[in-house]
């Protein structure tokens, strides 16, 4: 059921070069078109092809918020969905919340800044360091995590506003902020959309049928809108779940071993200082070695004894992607190997916020 409620349209624009209606002397490429008639806004509908990446590709800051509320026979769904960057800043932001029949299922957002990370389950936001040395665009994030897992709830980008041509549309403005909004209506929906610029273009939408049906977006670039991360937030760990391989004996010796390494997806790299390896059991914690050591054997009262080795091999004193990391001992005892994040205060495969 909640697959049939949880489905969302984003819809947004891109610049358009010019509004020609049924008048050829009036060239909006040439003079300002204000307010567009109803023809030269069905020509537009017509011309233009509205694309989120195309935006993002064109936009260095540029924000989108999209809500979509549905009733269907099982009930009542809800989807919010905020997408936001400033490329100059190496800030992004991505933010969802679903609702079905009144209860949140999912509320998460993510703020993601050059060392620094803002993240929130419900209300409670939290800070996560990340030394990554590289920026992702949010949209393109997305893009890619839709094309790789079609399964997996991302917001589409792309809309065919071509449905709306022919209608007759009416259309206010105002000069001082040269915004027009142009309004329409068929046989089962209202349409409102608002245009900005002296050449006009596209910057929000909204469709409703009543309570049975409710969309909107709005489009901001520029300084238009605020993004930022915040510091001294309640510190949260580095999330990471380590693969646990079948224990290997060496041949020919009592020793034990398990290799693994850091899977290829993973993200928020932290400082190898601030990470320690441990044998774990039921008992708790056998030994351990903080990741900056790189190889350390540590011998115990009972005789046993546990090498670490830790093969930094992506970014250079950073946990990374690809790292690999092995521990050796003489021990039967049937162990986990465990991360412990000093900075964050946590064992890494420790619970996490709901959306991350």
């Amino acid at each position: 059921m909640f697959k049939s409620l949880m489905v969302v349209i984003i819809i947004l624009v891109v610049p358009f070069s010019g509004c020609m209606g049924e008048d050829e002397s009036r060239d909006c490429r040439e003079e300002l078109c204000f307010p567009l008639s109803s023809d030269e806004f069905n020509d537009l509908l017509s011309q233009t092809e509205f694309d989120v990446l195309e935006m993002a590709s064109s936009n260095d800051r540029l924000r989108v918020r999209s809500t979509m509320v549905q009733e269907f026979s099982e009930g009542r769904g809800e989807i919010h969905w905020e997408v936001a960057k400033d490329e100059k800043a190496e800030l992004s932001h991505i933010s969802t919340r679903y609702i079905v029949n009144g209860a949140i299922i999912q509320d998460w957002g993510l703020v993601e800044g050059p060392g620094l990370v803002n993240m929130r389950s419900g209300s409670p936001w939290f800070q996560l360091r990340d030394e990554s040395i590289y920026y992702e665009d949010p949209f393109f994030v997305l893009a890619a995590a839709s094309t790789a897992n079609p399964s997996i709830s991302t917001p589409p980008f792309s809309f065919d506003i071509s449905q709306f041509y022919g209608l007759s549309w009416d259309i206010t403005g105002d000069v001082a902020s040269l915004q027009q909004v142009a309004t329409s209506s068929n046989e089962t929906h209202e349409i409102f959309i608002s245009l900005t610029g002296e050449i006009p273009e596209i910057m929000s939408i909204e469709v409703s049928s009543g309570d049975d049906y409710q969309f909107s977006l709005v489009a901001s670039i520029g300084d238009e809108f605020e993004l930022e991360v915040q510091q001294n937030l309640p510190r949260i760990h580095m999330p990471f779940i380590p693969a646990q391989p079948s224990i290997a004996s060496e041949y020919g010796t009592d020793v034990n071993v398990k290799l693994s390494e850091v899977s290829g997806d993973f993200r928020y790299e932290a400082n190898l200082s601030d990470i320690e390896i441990h044998s774990f059991s039921y008992d708790g914690s056998l030994a351990s070695m903080r990741l900056s050591t790189g190889q350390q054997n540590i011998t115990l009262d009972d005789g046993t004894w546990w090498e670490f080795l830790w093969l930094d091999v992506t970014h250079e004193g950073l946990f990374s992607r690809n790292d690999i990391y092995k521990v050796r001992t003489n021990s039967t005892e049937d162990f986990q190997i465990r991360f412990y994040d000093l900075w964050g205060d946590g064992w890494t495969d420790d619970n996490f916020p709901d959306g991350f």
